[in-house]
């Protein structure tokens, strides 16, 4: 069985990822700034510690980064 990890599974594109990839037998985990479902593991990509560990612990096969800002007042968030 292969293994995903989806920065960003909680956003629109990120959803419509997990459900296909699990319809195709998949173990699909996330990284998100908010924890959508099981499997999700939460942090800020700005977080190297958090992000380290996520990718430790379910060892996934292939990362699909969907994680991003798409309005922000900072311009930093951006970046």
């Amino acid at each position: 069985m292969s293994r995903a990890l989806i920065t960003g599974i909680s956003g629109f594109v990120g959803r419509h990822l997990q459900r296909q990839l699990a319809s195709l037998g998949w173990q699909v985990y996330g990284f998100d700034v908010r924890a959508q479902s099981e499997n999700v593991f939460v942090g800020d990509l700005s977080d190297h510690a958090a992000l380290s560990n996520a990718i430790a612990q379910c060892k996934p096969d292939v990362i699909f980064h969907l994680a991003g800002v798409n309005k922000s007042d900072s311009p930093k968030m951006f970046y």
